[in-house]
């Protein structure tokens, strides 16, 4: 393979990477490792497109991370690709494929390790739609440690219900049930298990909305509420504190009169989070600061 040169020209991305881009920014379903593997294939277009330039590098990286501000996967990935072409485009393939092999195996590790906290059968509650509980599901399942899966419907463009045929297809006992209805479940739960678009160096989480009110829920009810995600969704350089809702999704009013909020993510803290399944192990909230940084 020939090496890609990096130009000094104009900062006009190619069209095949516009569209990347655009396909990034509009997923509102996707989960964040889906979107960084987008993220990935963008910068990978764009070493294809022999235009690559310093300008555009740094332009995309940018874009990307604005595309899907919520999602420390998505701005890692972003970042690391940039700093990789902008010092030595030869190492692009190598790093290219090794980010490739983190997607595919950093999910079956966490999963793996969520599975050690299971000690019997259970009930579990989730919701929105994510690679890495439908991971950690199937392991469960396979060592007969799941007995049934309720799905939240994830409103308001309600990938749960999506999540759930999933399931189903899948072979998985599961049942969708409505947003505010988890609460009349309660004794069934055995226990709460979420993905992550991000989880902040404090252990607070950042899900689709939703998440907040189960978290809380499940600590009412005395039930344990995991997370299950890769390390690099994990940032340990940023607090809630620097955490700002996207751009609301959803329509905007219910009537001609009457407005709608449709908040698409919410903010977990901490204290409500019993452990978050990684690929690194298994990590309580105050423990990733110390083991990631």
């Amino acid at each position: 393979m020939v090496s890609p040169r990096i130009t000094r020209g104009s900062s006009v991305l190619p069209d095949s990477v516009e569209e990347k881009v655009t396909a990034v920014a509009s997923d509102h379903q996707s989960g964040a490792t889906h979107l960084a593997r987008r993220a990935l294939r963008a910068f990978d277009l764009f070493v294809a497109s022999g235009e690559l330039d310093r300008a555009g590098v740094t332009e995309l990286a940018r874009r990307l991370e604005d595309a899907q501000p919520a999602m420390a996967s998505v701005r890692h990935v972003s970042r690391l690709a940039a700093k990789v072409l902008l010092e030595n485009t030869d190492q692009w393939p190598a790093f290219r494929d090794a980010m490739q092999r983190d997607f595919d195996e950093g999910k079956r590790r966490a999963a793996r390790n969520f599975v050690k906290l299971l000690e019997r059968p259970a009930t579990v509650v989730t919701l929105s739609r994510s690679t890495n509980v439908f991971e950690c599901l199937m392991l469960a399942r396979q060592r007969g440690l799941l007995q049934q899966v309720l799905v939240l419907e994830s409103r308001p463009l309600r990938e749960g219900v999506e999540f759930a045929h999933d399931l189903h297809e899948a072979g998985v006992p599961v049942a969708v049930i409505a947003d505010g209805a988890a609460g009349a479940y309660a004794s069934e739960i055995g226990l709460g298990l979420v993905g992550a678009d991000t989880v902040f160096a404090d252990g607070s989480v950042v899900n689709k909305a939703g998440t907040y009110a189960l978290a809380a829920l499940l600590r009412v009810a005395d039930r344990p509420f995991y997370v299950a995600c890769e390390s690099f969704k994990i940032d340990t350089t940023r607090g809630p504190a620097d955490w700002r809702p996207p751009p609301e999704q959803g329509p905007a009013e219910i009537s001609s009169e009457v407005p709608a909020r449709n908040p698409y993510f919410d903010l977990t803290p901490a204290k409500l989070v019993t452990a978050i399944a990684t690929d690194r192990g298994v990590l309580k909230p105050d423990m990733i600061a110390k083991v990631l940084r």
